[in-house]
């Protein structure tokens, strides 16, 4: 009887080392899979910062302002040009009401 005990317990010892091992290696493939996947976020958080750097420039009122100038040989208006409300209202027509 003592030998059955002794089997079966080191069948179970040996199982729990498998199952150790086997724990251990996923445990470890895991841990790989967070850092690429970290490394990943990381990147995209840099290409998120580089865009919105871009965005930032690209929407610039003086860049804005020169290619308006340089490209459609539009100026900002002058003060003196602006209009007071009733000319407005002489110039540009009534919204149409339904």
């Amino acid at each position: 009887m003592s030998r059955w005990i002794a089997i079966v317990g080191a069948i179970a010892v040996l199982g729990l080392a498998v199952a150790l091992y086997w724990a251990k290696t996923e445990t470890a493939r895991t841990r790989a899979e967070v850092a690429a996947l970290e490394r990943v976020v990381a990147q995209e958080r840099a290409t998120v910062r580089a865009r919105r750097a871009e965005i930032a420039h690209l929407e610039s009122p003086g860049r804005i302002d020169a290619l308006a100038a340089e490209k459609l040989e539009l100026e900002p208006g002058a003060e003196s040009r602006a209009r007071a409300e009733d000319a407005i209202d002489a110039v540009l027509p009534a919204p149409e009401t339904d």
